[in-house]
């Protein structure tokens, strides 16, 4: 025995795991010191509680809470193995100890001093140690078990790797001995219970469940419980994958449950302050780029992903130094080889390489996409936190009213702080969650992109210069110099993409547009000039897409070009280098290191782009979320901190203003906008506890007041002490004059998450007279709205959302014009049974209204605003004022439609009537199974016919096997050394290799030519068809179907089809005739593998099926899940107002996190399968690959190996896997085909023909005759007309009146053929059910109640396809008084913000009515048009129509009597029925007549009659 001499003796490898167990205990202490002295007994306090019961009961109920706390019995189980192993080890390192003391000789040595026996020593310390620490594990409370379990798993593991080397290593080389050889059976025994306690049970141990937030323990997530090995092989998702696959229904309950650490609650609570620029603001902390909060944030998975990354280049290159190794030895017969070919390395390293990155590819995305989930949800929250703080403004920035349905757009700050700054412009923040975030998260593999990818170019570098020599420094001095072409296409590429983008974006919202507006282009037959402006853009957008493709594929045939040039150089030089040895292991090894930088030049060019656009977009995000403009109660600096009202002011029950001015933009030019600014000099003060009215012009700011005092504007007090005063600590409640609903039912409407009382609610709906509407639902309250309330008239939601505001606490109501949207009689009743009863009483109202003659006697306050925005009066009502609008108004008693701003009555615009649940928008249709055919189909015949496919499969095919020529015939060059060492002509074999190459290349190229050119025709063939099958539709379906899922189709899916579908598309097939061919060429080469090669293909193909089914149902979950947080987002901004107004943003942030959440889910097990997949492929192709190698080996000659190509068949076994995931990954984006497909096979209109094209001259009149006309909304719908027979003769005015769901704008629908109808409508002599749609509704023009925009300037609404002069523009915009207006003046090139939200809804009613006026057809029919006006600027309409539309028929939906008064004929139905149609005289004289008692009971029926008894005098 060696004694302990010299310094070396501390670096003995055995004594590695002492100094492991001494920093250990170094930690432990430090560790304990830190945390405190807290070791109790098992039990502790919670045990206290037991004391009291017979000792073995005791113990036993005690034992079974400490091994649930432990995990369970199978966790306790392992922990308790794991001592054992470690005490077994410490026994056997004891006996060691014993047997070498006996063998002391007597050369003088005492037994201290014996160096072998102080090894031994401190072999038994440390194995003890780790015992105790597995002790320690067992013993402790759970919340610190961990720490002593890494801690006994590091020493444990490091004890086994010393042990490997000192005796599993000498076992793989030549004469190698075990150094532990003296006590065999006491050595192996040691190294079993080594590798099952250091290895076996670290790997196999379950996790158990420590709940992140104690407070919100979840279900136990598999995820979060896994073991390390069922972790890294994603073997907790196999209850999930085999039950859905055998069950054929992927469910979302059956998804794994979401890991604690993905929930939207904890990510919140963990990355608030570090991400949220307002929240670090709020702390004081530094402001900063949002990269560096991710960073902070993600920075220990960044790390481990690192780590990764280094370990995955590692196993990159075992394989090519196992491949040349291996045949090396087989070159040489074994000589001067010093591992054995058998034991492990070489030919186990094959499949150890292999298993190593694969286990190291599973860990490092399993990290990513867990980052990834996590990021999409955090920026989620971040941009809706910050939506919730952001000031609303116009894409003017300059608008004199609140851009409601337009809040969905909000302000980007300008970075430049010069004095030149440039017009802010616009984000949707639609356009950051649908766009942005996807293209931030696209660059999730920044890591590889940065770590792994220069590493791999590095160590490619070493390998090829220590295998070639100085040969391999000449091609990468080529490649090197060559690599900046590459980049100057990417540069092309990435700006050619830019255009592209923006083309992109141009289409999308073109389309957006469109379908907000899909009722007006139905009703004024805009559907082909709709369809060929978005196609025109779609050409454009195709034009860059393809000429994107060129470039990519121009890069790509330089990433495969310069590699290949790159070796050609080395192989050239090696081979006329006269000490060249040109064997098959350097020809076959460097081969796959070449194909492995062709490969890394091809991911940093494709990768480049994706980090590019991704910081693009993160400073968009970033931008948004630092430099948005805020409300002022989130922007306060210490210049307006002392101008702010009631947070920082104490002025008690006030409300109103002193020396304020507010405007949406302070900084507004007033060039083409419109520069309002709403001002109160001295105090304007609201009565407390009372009704205030205000009262104005249509488009003097009434709506801006409740805005100012909300704090939606921007705040600008005109002396030092100006202030304005809303207290919030009663409560607010807001109703908003554009009714704003929620998709949710009647009831959670109205209660708006407020507790349920019954008897208040009961009384809110009788006082808001709901109760008669509720009886038209057969679900009653719980019948669902629908997106934009779709079920409900405008009448039902103006009611809902003032229902809303009386059933809340809040003292103080504000109501915006809540009045306009119902008739006489319900206004009425509400004034009377609401605003004046027991739910209102105490509480302050502040009420915009025209009404004032109906409300003006129980106001407290009335407020006049001229139309420069300033207070023309304020005060109590004077009794002046309350006549004179009793004069102009028209009291009448005629029912007033239910249906505000939709076209269609309460009655007939519910189309779940008869559905008991009341559910309107039924759960998306989501396809079982794999792929449909039928889906395919359609999307191969939109390439071209079957010889196309034939011509491409036969390019590929030779280019495919070309590219298999290459390799043989490096075989055969080889080959010809062993022949002729000094003979062989290098360049003949040279120029045979060179044309190969070029040929494959020039094959490949024209194949992708071909493929692009048809790619793009199918794109643009797709999206027709899309685009036709949407404007086809019936009005049914547009009701019934939200628009984020139509708008979906549009964007997301559309964009894999461009995209993402044609690339996979491309490469099944190329990879398809890969396989085969090299599948072949192994089988060729070596016939024996034909059993085990179709085995492997056989299981692989089993698995993948299992997988492409549930990873396809997966996909579908996710794609469905995913638009309900667009739809969130979109309503509650839409909503933003009415949210902030009543404080609910805590409850909309919570409903965000249930459905990112209900997202999360599918989203990571759809990341995960993909891994779950790759390594039982990577597991099957590992065993091949070293099956082959084996066979080569022993079985096969070494020329045999050698032509055969051990690389090829290693690259067989990769290729299944390849195949497997380019298969996966086209259906799985088939999806998106399925989708589109989907909504091109629904109900659409008729199609136009030759037969319904009317003749030239037609119509030469405006005469209708309607004869037994029935109608419905649906085909299995009920009648709501029930046989209407009337006829008009032209130049007629027709008024029509009737109680609510009386079938008034059903009638004026069932005229433009917009629903189903039965019987026969005559058009000038033409029957119209024989007539093109377009040519009828082209000939008519509607005016509904809800006026529709877009955003553009003023003319582009008038005249959205350039059809008239400006003359002809501005006449009509005269005609409704919309020109001079004083400071409000517009002109043709006003901005109109999205949705028309820089006007007001008056102000949108006579831009709808110019637009009407411009279009002058034969027929007009109005809907309530002029409903949201004043009653003087309505007396001035009613002038324009008749004089500007004088000899055209007029039929009118009436909303005042004196409106219709001087009509030719008043028709009046009740109940689908036609009931009176006669002058309005006649029906005067008719005792019996309904519109007789209509006019007998309103306010001024005398002045009425005579306005009749007028027109018959006059002979007009």
């Amino acid at each position: 025995m060696n004694s302990c001499t010299g310094g070396e003796a501390w670096w003995e490898l055995r004594l590695v795991p002492c100094y492991a167990a001494a920093l250990s205990t170094v930690f432990l202490i430090i560790w304990a010191t830190r945390r405190g002295t807290k070791h109790r007994r098992i039990g502790g306090d919670s045990d206290a509680s037991l004391d009291g019961g017979s000792g073995d009961r005791l113990f036993e109920t005690k034992l079974k809470r400490h091994v649930q706390h432990k995990g369970g019995k199978l966790v306790y189980t392992f922990h308790v193995l794991r001592l054992l192993c470690a005490t077994a080890l410490a026994v056997l390192a004891s006996a060691r100890f014993l047997l070498d003391s006996n063998r002391v000789d007597d050369t003088g040595l005492t037994m201290a001093a014996d160096c072998q026996l102080w090894r031994d020593m401190l072999g038994v310390i440390s194995y003890s140690y780790a015992a105790v620490l597995c002790l320690a594990a067992i013993a402790v409370r759970q919340n610190i078990t961990k720490v002593f379990t890494y801690n006994a798993g590091i020493v444990l593991l490091i004890q086994c790797c010393v042990f490997s080397w000192r005796n599993f290593w000498p076992l793989m080389i030549f004469g190698g001995v075990p150094a532990d050889s003296r006590y065999l059976g006491l050595t192996w025994t040691e190294g079993g219970f080594l590798v099952f306690a250091g290895v076996i049970i670290p790997l196999v141990i379950p996790e158990p469940y420590v709940p992140v937030d104690p407070q919100r323990p979840s279900k136990p997530p598999p995820e979060q419980t896994a073991s390390l090995a069922a972790i890294n092989f994603f073997y907790f998702l196999e209850p999930f994958m085999y039950k859905s696959f055998f069950e054929k229904n992927a469910q979302h309950e059956a998804i794994p449950v979401l890991a604690d650490y993905d929930q939207s609650a904890i990510l919140e609570m963990q990355g608030g302050k570090i991400l949220d620029a307002w929240q670090r603001r709020q702390l004081g902390l530094k402001d900063r780029h949002l990269l560096y909060g991710l960073m902070e944030f993600f920075g220990g998975r960044v790390w481990l992903q690192v780590f990764i990354v280094i370990v995955n280049v590692i196993a990159t290159f075992l394989g090519p130094i196992a491949i040349n190794r291996l045949l090396q030895y087989l070159e040489t017969g074994g000589k001067d080889a010093l591992v054995r070919p058998w034991y492990v390395v070489w030919i186990v390293l094959i499949f150890v390489s292999r298993m190593l990155f694969s286990l190291g590819e599973n860990g490092y995305l399993y990290a990513v996409n867990a980052m990834l989930v996590q990021a999409e949800s955090l920026l989620l929250q971040l941009i809706f936190a910050q939506s919730m703080r952001m000031r609303i403004s116009s894409p003017t920035s300059k608008d004199s009213a609140p851009p409601s349905s337009a809040a969905s757009t909000t302000e980007q700050p300008d970075l430049d702080d010069g004095e030149d700054k440039k017009c802010t412009a616009v984000i949707n923040v639609n356009t950051l969650i649908g766009a942005d975030v996807p293209t931030i998260l696209d660059a999730k593999e920044f890591v590889f992109f940065f770590l792994q990818l220069p590493l791999e170019v590095i160590a490619s570098v070493w390998f090829l210069t220590t295998v070639l020599g100085w040969s391999a420094v000449i091609g990468m001095i080529f490649l090197v110099a060559t690599v900046p072409l590459p980049g100057l296409f990417t540069k092309q590429m990435g700006d050619t993409q830019k255009i592209q983008m923006e083309k992109t974006g141009q289409r999308v919202k073109a389309i957006t547009e469109s379908l907000n507006i899909l009722r007006m282009i139905k009703m004024f037959a805009w559907e082909s000039m709709v369809r060929e402006r978005v196609q025109d853009r779609r050409t454009e957008e195709l034009r860059y897409t393809r000429r994107r493709r060129f470039l990519e594929l121009i890069v790509g045939n330089l990433t495969v070009l310069l590699p290949m040039a790159s070796m050609i150089i080395t192989y050239g030089t090696y081979a006329r280098s006269p000490n060249m040895f040109w064997e098959t292991s350097i020809v076959f090894s460097s081969m796959s290191i070449f194909d492995l930088l062709r490969m890394d030049l091809v991911a940093i060019t494709g990768d480049l782009n994706s980090m590019i656009n991704a910081k693009i977009s993160l400073d968009r995000v970033d931008n948004f979320l630092r430099k948005s403009p805020l409300l002022d109660a989130y922007d306060v600096d210490d210049a307006t901190s002392s101008l702010l009202p009631h947070d920082d002011l104490d002025h008690g029950n006030v409300v109103g203003f002193h020396n304020a001015s507010f405007a949406w933009d302070p900084k507004a030019d007033g060039s083409n906008s419109r520069n309002f600014r709403l001002s109160f000099e001295g105090d304007i003060i609201f009565t407390w506890g009372g009704i205030n009215l205000i009262i104005g012009p249509t488009g003097c700011g009434k709506t801006s007041v409740l805005m100012a005092l909300l704090g939606e504007m921007h705040f600008q007090p005109t002396s030092p002490y100006g202030w304005y005063s809303l207290p919030r600590h009663g409560g607010i409640a807001y109703a908003v004059q554009e009714s704003w609903v929620m998709n949710a039912t009647i009831k959670d409407n109205i209660l708006f998450g407020s507790a349920y009382e019954e008897d208040r609610y009961n009384s809110v709906l009788h006082q808001c007279a709901l109760e008669p509407d509720l009886a038209l639902f057969a679900a009653g309250d719980e019948t669902e709205v629908g997106e934009k309330g779709i079920t409900l008239s405008g009448g039902q939601k103006a009611r809902i959302t003032f229902a809303r505001a009386i059933y809340s606490n809040a003292g103080i109501l504000l109501l915006d014009d809540i009045l306009s949207a119902l008739d006489v009689h319900t206004s009425r009743w509400i004034v009377e049974k609401c605003l004046q009863g027991e739910l209102v009483q105490g509480r302050t109202v502040i009420l915009v209204t025209h009404a004032l003659a109906l409300v003006g006697p129980i106001a407290n306050s009335i407020t006049e605003l001229d139309l420069n925005g300033r207070i023309k009066s304020h005060g109590p009502p004077a009794r002046q004022l309350i006549d004179s609008a009793k004069r102009v108004q028209d009291d009448s008693n005629e029912e007033r439609p239910q249906n505000g701003h939709e076209i269609h009555d309460a009655l007939d615009e519910k189309p779940d009537a008869n559905v008991s649940d009341g559910k309107l928008i039924v759960e998306e249709e989501r396809a079982q199974g794999r792929l449909k055919w039928a889906a395919m189909q359609f999307f191969l015949s939109a390439y071209g016919g079957a010889a196309f496919w034939i011509l491409l499969v036969v390019i590929f095919f030779a280019s495919e096997l070309t590219d298999i020529m290459i390799t043989w015939w490096l075989g055969v060059w080889t080959s010809a050394y062993e022949d002729l060492p000094k003979g062989v002509p290098a360049a003949f074999y040279l120029a045979i290799f060179v044309a190969f190459s070029l040929s494959q290349t020039a094959l490949s190229t024209v194949g992708s030519i071909t493929y692009i050119y048809r790619s793009m025709r199918a794109c643009r063939r797709v999206h027709e068809a899309l685009m036709e099958s949407v404007m086809s539709s019936t009005l049914r379906w547009i009701d019934t179907t939200p628009r984020g899922r139509i708008i979906s189709r549009f964007t997301q899916d559309i964009r894999e089809v461009d995209y993402n579908l044609s690339k996979w598309f491309r490469s099944f097939i190329t990879r398809s005739i890969l396989l085969l061919l090299k599948f072949s060429a192994v089988m060729v080469g070596s016939p024996v593998l034909l059993l085990p090669g179709l085995l492997v293909t056989f299981v692989a193909f089993g698995v993948g099926q299992v997988y492409l089914y549930v990873q396809m149902g997966v996909k579908r979950i996710r794609s469905n899940w995913k638009w309900p947080i667009y739809n969130h987002f979109s309503a509650a901004i839409a909503g933003l107002v009415s949210i902030r107004a009543y404080g609910a943003q805590e409850e909309f942030k919570l409903e965000l996190f249930k459905r990112i959440d209900a997202y999360s889910g599918p989203a990571r097990s759809f990341q995960n399968l993909h891994r779950w997949i790759g390594s039982r492929v990577d597991t099957l192709g590992a065993v091949f690959a070293t099956g082959v190698a084996t066979y080569l080996v022993y079985f096969k000659s070494e020329e045999e190996a050698g032509k055969t190509g051990l690389n090829m068949a290693i690259g067989f076994s990769g290729m299944i896997l390849w195949w497997l995931r380019t298969a996966n990954n086209m259906e799985i984006t088939s999806n998106s085909l399925e989708r589109i497909r989907d909504y091109i096979e629904i109900d659409h209109e008729t199609k136009p023909s030759e037969e319904g094209m009317p003749p030239a001259y037609w119509p030469t009149s405006g005469a209708i005759r309607v004869e037994n006309m029935s109608a419905k909304y649906s085909d299995d719908g009920p009648l709501v007309l029930h046989g209407v027979t009337f006829e008009v003769k032209s130049g007629e005015r027709i008024g029509i009146v009737g109680r609510t769901g009386s079938g008034k704008s059903t009638l004026a629908l069932s005229l433009m053929r917009l629903i189903p109808t039965s019987g026969e409508v005559y058009f000038d002599g033409l029957p119209t059910s024989s007539l093109n749609l377009d040519s009828l509704r082209g000939n008519l023009t509607i005016i509904p109640q809800e006026p529709v925009l877009v955003s553009g300037t003023l003319r582009t609404n008038l005249d959205p396809f350039d059809q008239e002069d400006d003359a002809v523009l501005n006449d009509a915009l005269r005609a409704t008084r919309l020109l001079d207006r004083g400071e409000n003046n517009i002109s043709l090139d006003t901005m109109v913000s999205d949705a028309g939200g820089n006007f007001s809804v008056g102000e949108r009613q006579l831009i709808a009515l110019a637009r009407a006026l411009i279009r002058n057809t034969r027929v007009l029919l109005l809907d309530e048009a002029t409903a949201s006006v004043d009653h003087e600027t309505d007396n001035i309409i009613q002038e324009s129509i008749r004089r500007e539309l004088k000899g055209a028929t007029l039929m009118t939906i009436a909303h005042r009597l004196r409106t219709i008064m001087d009509y030719d004929k008043i028709m009046v139905l009740d109940a689908g029925k036609l009931i009176e149609f006669d002058t309005p005289v006649a029906l005067l004289d008719r005792k019996d007549s309904l519109f007789r008692s209509l006019v007998e009971e309103s306010g001024d029926r005398d002045e009425l009659k005579t306005i009749a008894r007028q027109r018959v005098e006059s002979g007009c």
